[in-house]
């Protein structure tokens, strides 16, 4: 949207904010500043003498007038203003933006950096330093933003969640237990599916998906603790005559109920996939309606993502990119994404629908084998973003959870599930020969490799595929590759969520260039089940080896797993810095690390971890006008208390 700026007219707004904890209420009041001043009275004050004329788009506010006054310049500097319910403000602006009066912390360095001033040009940053300075280099008359005290630091990076799954899930009930959501027990799980199908909401729902869907349960921290999972017998209170299905938190299990089981065709005669598991009664071998591993992804995959429409993803998809902006991410990311999801994003970006950065990770096996790469999506594989949309790489996913006690370990599971051997380490999903052909092809296809490994040996198998593949096999096949993958350093394939790799898998990552993401926000939710199930209380200590990591001087990231995990990235920083479980017990505290280290792992080592440090992730002339202000710095904040800390605004 552009509004042409009349010759006599000069239009001001001033615009106010009440942002809290979750959202955000906009009023607009008229307001005539001879200084031409557009206040906005949590984040900062926008100054200059020119005039501007700020313009709204996408623009979900509650009221708004705009006056007109009559003025003697006839040139306006065009400013496109957009504010979304999210606490962010997202500013496009042609010309020069100064910011200032705030703490301004850069990421530049290997300690805190700070600047006075930061100036903006046409969306990049031009050049920071003394306010003095920006000044100079600015335009004359350039829009002032005053921070009035507040902290303004980069933009968070995600390097790995599910969006368009998080999307999805939009649309059913919320069944997480605390801090999450509300649901301690499974009592308080069925009544709230209960109540929200008796309620008119739900309708959408049930036109596209056919059942009943709740997301987020999960049986271990219901209370009292520890619990039996789910079963088809508790989803029939919910109904005997429409499919209910629970997922969940992790995505690696699936409740149905009776009705569902008839309804999608699973009999007691099923066979279980390579790496998942249909629960059955273990005296008439008859099914529970509890899916594990591959089994529940398949079902997800197969019987639910099948059935959205573009039109349901493109309304769900606003809400969960408002709820990643009120946790200040700029870029946020889709891993595993199939082949409908993708054209979903490339619907969006041909609309102009993108507000933030989407780094786009496909599945090989359902969306890349096919090469869309080599037709409508060959023009988002690029370092940069075409209308904000950046295919970026290709996944593989070797094991499942170690929660889910899916993850492959080298050492059998400290306890192991019911009815299984003694011996049980669960199993690989892909056999070594297909991963270093797939990791060959996604290459070739000038994508960055991204693999799931959860479990040690699940790493050990992808180290070996990453050690086989020569500098002759890869070559890459488009003409736009924008990376040279003969080089190791350029490779930069990424190990995801290793949550059991050892020092010397490290050591060995190192070696080969292997970029650990790390889900050490898992340690949070499923610590001291790890401690007491999982590995044990020895293994437990080693679990997402941040410091060991640093020590190593590896410039790793860190990540949500969103909708696993809460998109919060203020909790990943306490997790890391803390390894406080959510029962407040201290988890492996030799591998915490510091509050600015883990700041980075989620910023400027991000932003290299999916290859994009040369366009953002710190404050630094040449790179994206990427920011977030908050309420208080971090760095001076006690890590108990730093989820406290309020975005304020995200810039983008």
């Amino acid at each position: 949207m552009c509004l042409t700026c009349p010759d006599k007219w000069r239009t001001c707004l001033a615009v106010h904010i009440n942002f809290n904890r979750y959202g955000a209420e906009i009023s607009m009041d008229a307001l005539i500043i001879s200084c031409f001043t557009v206040a906005t009275n949590n984040v900062g004050t926008v100054q200059g003498s020119q005039q501007l004329q700020y313009f709204m788009s996408w623009l979900p506010i509650n009221t708004f007038l705009f006056t007109h006054r009559s003025i003697l310049y006839n040139i306006c500097l065009m400013v496109k203003t957009t504010i979304l319910l999210s606490a962010i403000i997202a500013l496009v602006v042609t010309g020069d933006t100064i910011y200032f009066g705030g703490t301004i912390l850069t990421m530049v360095g290997k300690e805190p950096e700070y600047v006075e001033c930061v100036l903006v040009r046409d969306g990049k940053i031009k050049v920071t330093g003394p306010l003095s300075f920006c000044s100079r280099t600015a335009v004359p008359g350039a829009p002032r933003v005053n921070l009035n005290g507040k902290f303004m630091m980069p933009g968070f990076v995600d390097p790995h969640g599910h969006v368009s799954l998080t999307t999805i899930y939009e649309a059913g009930v919320d069944i997480h237990p605390p801090p999450d959501g509300t649901c301690a027990t499974k009592q308080d799980a069925i009544d709230a599916m209960v109540q929200a199908i008796n309620g008119a909401a739900y309708t959408e729902t049930m036109s596209v998906f056919g059942a009943y869907i709740g997301f987020g349960y999960d049986h271990l921290a219901w209370t009292p603790s520890p619990q039996s999972p789910p079963n088809r017998d508790d989803l029939d209170q919910i109904s005997t005559t429409v499919p209910v299905v629970w997922i969940h938190s992790s995505n690696y299990h699936v409740v149905v109920n009776s009705f569902a089981l008839t309804y999608y065709g699973i009999t007691d005669s099923v066979t279980d996939p390579v790496g998942g598991r249909y629960y059955r009664d273990p005296v008439t071998g008859s099914l529970t309606g509890l899916l594990e591993g591959n089994a529940a992804i398949l079902f997800i995959v197969t019987k639910l993502t099948t059935r959205l429409t573009f039109t349901f993803l493109r309304t769900h998809y606003s809400q969960v990119e408002l709820k990643y902006a009120k946790f200040g991410y700029t870029t946020i990311a889709d891993a595993r994404t199939d082949a409908s999801s993708l054209a979903f994003y490339q619907g969006m970006a041909a609309s102009n629908s993108l507000k933030l950065d989407v780094f786009v990770v496909p599945d090989y096996f359902t969306a890349l084998m096919n090469k869309p790469a080599n037709a409508p999506f060959r023009a988002f594989i690029q370092p940069t973003y075409t209308k904000k949309l950046r295919i970026g790489g290709g996944k593989l996913a070797l094991d499942g959870s170690l929660q889910m006690k899916t993850a492959w370990l080298t050492v059998p599971y400290y306890v192991v599930p019911d009815g299984l051997d003694a011996s049980y380490k669960s199993v690989g999903l892909l056999q070594s020969a297909s991963i270093t052909t797939a990791m060959t092809d996604i290459m070739n296809m000038g994508l960055q490799v991204h693999v799931h490994c959860n479990g040690d040996a699940a790493l050990d198998q992808m180290l070996a595929a990453v050690r086989s593949i020569s500098i002759s096999d890869v070559v890459p096949g488009i003409a736009n590759c924008p990376f040279n993958f003969s080089n190791l350093d350029d490779r930069r394939i990424v190990a995801l969520h290793a949550m059991a790799a050892r020092v010397d898998q490290l050591d060995l990552m190192v070696n080969l260039k292997v970029v650990p993401s790390f889900f050490t926000l898992n340690l949070f939710y499923w610590g001291d089940y790890h401690k007491t199930s999982t590995v044990g209380p020895i293994r437990v200590e080693q679990l997402s080896p941040v410091d060991s990591a640093v020590n190593k001087s590896m410039l790793f990231s860190q990540h949500h797993d969103h909708p696993v995990a809460i998109n919060n990235p203020l909790r990943i920083i306490k997790t890391a810095v803390s390894r406080m479980t959510r029962e407040n017990n201290a988890i492996g505290l030799a591998e915490a690390i510091n509050t600015y280290t883990a700041i980075l792992s989620v910023t400027r080592w991000a932003a290299y971890n999916i290859k994009e440090e040369s366009i953002k992730g710190c404050i630094k002339a040449g790179l994206n006008a990427d920011f977030i202000i908050l309420s208080e710095n971090p760095l001076n904040k006690a890590i108990d208390q730093i989820e406290t800390i309020e975005v304020l605004s995200t810039i983008k």
